[in-house]
């Protein structure tokens, strides 16, 4: 007859005993062999990334595209006949020329092709810079072509860009008051922010340049504006009055060369992003390749090292 152990100490549905060491645990041979945990790489970009570079070249056709375009329609005959409405023309034009005074004349239907080229351009940039947005690592930084929209074209200009022959000094008043407010929150503001996201989208050090995209032309517009506002008031309806701080071409250049310069930097830094990008997540598959290379090459060894595991 065989005995049967019945210490509570050495029964496995039992507590340790009083008095007894507690049972050590020895560790497998797979522990002993498991290899330490490997950290995976942290990404430069979203995992989920893109590269820009396509929808930048896309983006550099279309544009060329809607310059040759336009062109084209200048050399035509000047006809109102089926040609859009002029209003439409010049807020168009006002809008996506910022500011420039570059409102065509009415060339018929070549007017229409030329606004459907360039609208088809800006869907194409918009779909480039809504690219560059959401490869940002971080979830916050991301962006989309909404504030792009908003904040880029320049739309506070358009109550002074639509006529009114029957405007008087209180209504002319009033339209370069809501400009400069308009302007001081789509630059100010919705500008300010595109600029800091798109900085963080490229990985550029010395985030303070930022300001350089918005800070010129939010000081420059509202140099114009402010004099344009002080000197309607200062006048009175009798046109009689004094100004101190009046609008010169001073002003209107200042303005005119920082709202380009401010375009010309967005463009450069969206250039500098798209491809500092490109690269990034190329070096973001590399590195996170090689994890999974190692990790598998652990695996098999561990697999070839321990027998039944």
């Amino acid at each position: 007859m065989v005995d049967v152990e019945e210490s509570g100490a050495r029964t496995p549905w039992a507590g340790v005993g009083v008095g007894t060491a507690p049972p050590v645990v020895a560790p497998t041979v797979a522990e002993e062999l498991r290899p330490p945990p490997v950290d995976r790489p942290e990404p430069r970009f979203s995992r989920f990334g893109r590269s820009p570079l396509p929808l930048m070249a896309a983006s550099a056709v279309a544009a060329l595209v809607a310059w040759a375009a336009f062109r084209w329609m200048e050399a035509g005959d000047a006809t109102g006949d089926g040609a859009p409405p002029f209003r439409l023309v010049r807020s168009f034009w006002t809008v996506l020329a910022q500011g420039e005074d570059i409102v065509p004349s009415p060339h018929g239907n070549r007017s229409w092709v030329a606004l459907a080229v360039a609208t088809a351009a800006v869907v194409v940039a918009l779909a480039w810079i809504r690219r560059v947005g959401q490869n940002s690592r971080r979830e916050p930084d991301q962006f989309g072509a909404l504030l792009a929209l908003v904040a880029l074209p320049e739309w506070f200009w358009l109550p002074l860009a639509l006529p009114d022959a029957g405007a008087d000094r209180s209504d002319t008043l009033l339209r370069y008051v809501f400009t400069l407010l308009f302007m001081l929150a789509q630059v100010g503001v919705a500008r300010s922010v595109f600029a800091n996201r798109l900085w963080k989208a490229g990985r550029l050090p010395f985030e303070w340049g930022a300001a350089l995209l918005w800070v010129p032309a939010l000081a420059a517009y509202g140099w114009l504006l402010g004099a344009w506002c002080f000197t309607l008031v200062e006048i009175g309806d009798d046109g009689r009055g004094h100004s101190a701080w009046r609008p010169t071409e001073l002003h209107a250049d200042l303005a005119t060369w920082a709202g380009r310069l401010s375009y010309v930097g967005t463009l450069v830094v969206l250039v500098v992003a798209s491809v500092r990008q490109h690269v990034g997540l190329q070096h973001d598959r590399d590195d996170d390749a090689a994890f999974h290379d190692e990790l598998a090459a652990e695996q098999r060894r561990l697999h070839a090292g321990v027998p039944g595991v």
